[in-house]
C-alpha cells in the first residue's frame, strides 16, 4: 500500500483484511507523510452480516475520503 501511495501522491490507503472484530487502526509512515489505514471484516459470519459490515466500510471511506 505504500507504494501505491507513493507512487500516486496519495496522502492515505485503505487495507481490508479477513479478520475478526478488530478495530480500524491507521499507521503514520515516518518520513513519507502517509496514513496506511487497516480494516478488518469478520468472516465467520453469515452473509448478510457480511454485506452489512461491508456496506457499513463502504459508507465510512465515502464520507471520510475527500471528493
Amino acid at each position: 500500500m505504500l507504494a501505491y501511495c507513493t507512487a500516486l501522491n496519495l496522502p492515505e490507503g485503505h487495507l481490508i483484511y479477513a479478520k475478526g472484530n478488530a478495530p480500524h487502526v491507521a499507521h503514520c509512515v515516518r518520513h513519507a507523510r502517509i496514513t496506511i489505514h487497516q480494516h478488518a471484516l469478520d468472516l465467520d459470519q453469515p452473509p448478510a452480516g457480511l454485506l452489512t459490515e461491508v456496506k457499513a466500510l463502504a459508507r465510512r471511506l465515502v464520507t471520510v475520503m475527500p471528493v
